[in-house]
């Protein structure tokens, strides 16, 4: 009867292997999730900060921009009374008489 029992209790222990091997699998298989999990969250981090840079770097380009076509608006006024005063001055000049 002593060697029915360990029989049985050897089969009890060898039903249990495939649930602990199923037990030792979910535990890597979360492990493995979390370490993406939280190397993801980093990733998301770092891309969140580089977005803010580039947010940055776009607006200070706008900045120059808008200040690039006010100086550019400023140039071609400046450029146009510069034409008007010399038509003007051309003008002047051709209505004197000359010396002879």
């Amino acid at each position: 009867m002593g060697c029915e029992v360990m029989e049985i209790k050897l089969q009890n222990l060898f039903s249990l292997i495939p649930a602990a091997v199923l037990a030792s699998g979910l535990v890597a298989s979360y492990t493995s999730l979390q370490a993406q999990a939280t190397e993801t969250t980093s990733d998301v981090r770092e891309l969140t900060e580089d977005v803010e840079k580039i947010e940055d770097q776009v607006q200070e380009l706008q900045n120059k921009m808008t200040r690039s076509e006010i100086q550019l608006e400023t140039a071609v006024d400046d450029i146009s009374e510069v034409k008007g005063d010399t038509r003007a001055i051309l003008n002047l000049l051709q209505r004197q008489p000359t010396r002879d």
